[in-house]
């Protein structure tokens, strides 16, 4: 697969969409969302699929509202298709999820990094698209300048089991920045 300079990152809040709803029925709307629709939105690589259902790396990274806030990242996802977009890419996909005492996950902020595409652009929208239409408030950024990486050694089953990741620190700096999101409040209210 060619790598080209071209990435971007696809930063998603859900705003108004789950407030004033119950924990469980948002998780619920939140899972059907992340693993059912967008997993037929997006078509993985074959060399993929049996890894994509299992996260690569899940951290507490801090607390929200009194909940463990969990960064799940699925990384260096091989996707064929992105809604009529075909493709062949590298997709990561960092999810800030607040935990509740159940073990339910919380939608708070989601993250999708596209890189070795030449149109990155194009599928950067569409995913774009994917999360407007179930209400989300997102944002493309111009530039990539600015956010840090690090190599992480994530012991995968696959061909990468060193990968770079971009900070959390950093991408919630720029979602509470630009998008409007809040470190402290729950998208339930």
């Amino acid at each position: 697969m060619g790598r080209t300079t071209e990435s971007a990152l696809i930063f998603c809040v859900p705003g108004e969409t789950y407030k004033g709803k119950l924990e469980d029925q948002v998780a619920q709307e939140y899972k059907v969302m992340a693993m059912e629709e967008y997993d037929r939105f997006v078509s993985f690589n074959e060399d993929y699929i049996p890894f994509s259902q299992t996260p690569d790396f899940e951290i507490v990274v801090g607390k929200k509202y009194g909940k463990d806030l969990v960064l799940t990242i699925f990384a260096d996802q091989i996707i064929n298709r992105v809604g009529d977009i075909k493709a062949g890419f590298l997709s990561t996909s960092y999810l800030f999820t607040p935990r509740t005492e159940g073990g339910l996950l919380l939608p708070d902020l989601d993250v999708i990094e596209i890189e070795g595409f030449a149109r990155g652009k194009v599928v950067a929208d569409s995913i774009k698209k994917f999360y407007e239409d179930h209400g989300w408030n997102v944002l493309v950024p111009i530039s990539l300048k600015g956010y840090g990486k690090t190599i992480v050694n994530l012991g995968l089953e696959r061909d990468n089991a060193s990968v770079t990741l971009l900070k959390p620190s950093d991408l919630i700096g720029f979602a509470e920045k630009h998008l409007g999101y809040h470190g402290d409040k729950l998208c339930t209210g």
